[in-house]
């Protein structure tokens, strides 16, 4: 079905806007899964509610391709992030350490240090270019009505790359990575995301290049995929491969599927732990010191562990770097982190205090 909105009567106008339902062919992350395997073949694809997985751990940035992207490591989420040194809480807690979270040992237990808050930095805008790039007939369209457009279409992009699959690289991760386009309703993809951390293996999201040109402000230019709209189904075409360090690889399906989506509801559910009664975000502009949200952190305070709340943070901490690492300025999605982020640290206090 073709959407619509009024627009002021312009042959040139009206053709952009086609375009960008005939060319840009929308879609989402991939959902297929490489089972893990410590010999030297090639992992097999299985079905999963999971991106597809490389287990092969890449020896440096070159081993991934010959000219990744210059996309910010996890030393520069930090620098990205101006103004003073955050207040930090004390949690004392008896668990091992975690990657995202710095830990000061004491006599007993150590001391997890978080930030009371997570800062937004200020990001630079849309590089239009980039996406103009990927379709010249957006040049033009007002950036706004592109990005509704993308929520408008993403439960079929979703479909559409959730039925497409791909054959796992044998040895190491090429230019383009032929994929099995099955829905042809649907835009297709046009970029597999190589999402990979130093030392770590790499994960494949299949999905399209004009979502994260379109919310991402610190990506340069993505390659251009030769287009093809008389697609059939079963048809195999070769999609680039985009290399993407950054600080969390395993909430980078988090922030993908919100970007397709932007349902806040499904993000918050992702973030925090289970809990009754459910919360509702009825207000996105809600702070945790409401009494709603204040009432929820004790609840999770007396129903999980300080393990389990740290886990948590550790997902909201991931999903907040990789926002400052790839520049994404959705205000939805960064209200969604303050407000998740000051439960979990007043259930984190609570919980703490409970303990001793």
């Amino acid at each position: 079905m073709v959407l619509t909105r009024n627009t002021p009567n312009s042959l040139l106008q009206q053709n952009k806007e086609n375009a960008l339902l005939k060319r840009t062919r929308l879609g989402a992350k991939h959902h297929y899964k490489h089972s893990h395997s410590s010999s030297s073949s090639s992992p097999a694809i299985t079905k999963s509610t999971a991106p597809v997985r490389v287990t092969r751990k890449p020896r440096s940035r070159s081993h991934l391709s010959s000219s990744p992207l210059p996309t910010p490591s996890p030393r520069d989420v930090r620098k990205r992030v101006s103004g003073s040194e955050p207040e930090m809480v004390d949690v004392d807690i008896d668990m091992d350490m975690m990657d995202v979270i710095s830990a000061t040992p004491s006599s007993s237990r150590p001391a997890i240090q978080l930030p009371r808050t997570l800062k937004k930095p200020t990001f630079q805008p849309i590089n239009r270019h980039a996406f103009e790039l990927l379709d010249p007939e957006l040049k033009g369209v007002p950036t706004d009505y592109v990005i509704d457009k993308l929520r408008l279409m993403g439960r079929g992009m979703l479909q559409a790359a959730c039925t497409s699959t791909a054959q796992p690289p044998s040895n190491r991760l090429p230019r383009e990575l032929e994929v099995m386009i099955n829905d042809t309703t649907n835009p297709p993809p046009t970029h597999v995301f190589a999402v990979y951390t130093q030392n770590k293996k790499v994960t494949l999201h299949i999905g399209h290049g004009i979502v994260v040109a379109a919310h991402c402000t610190s990506l340069p230019p993505l390659p251009t995929p030769e287009f093809d709209p008389e697609l059939s189904e079963g048809l195999k075409r070769s999609l680039p491969v985009v290399p993407l360090s950054l600080p969390s690889p395993n909430t980078f399906p988090i922030l993908l599927g919100y970007l397709y989506t932007k349902q806040p509801q499904s993000l918050l559910n992702a973030l925090l732990p289970p809990s009754q009664p459910s919360l509702t975000l009825s207000n996105p502009h809600a702070s945790s010191s409401t009494p709603t949200q204040s009432n929820l952190a004790q609840t999770l305070a007396r129903t999980y562990t300080t393990q389990a709340l740290l886990a948590h943070a550790a997902r909201v901490h991931g999903l907040w770097a990789n926002m400052v690492a790839l520049g994404v300025d959705d205000e939805m999605i960064w209200k969604i982190i303050h407000f998740v982020w000051g439960i979990l640290i007043n259930a984190l206090e609570l919980a703490a205090g409970g303990a001793q």
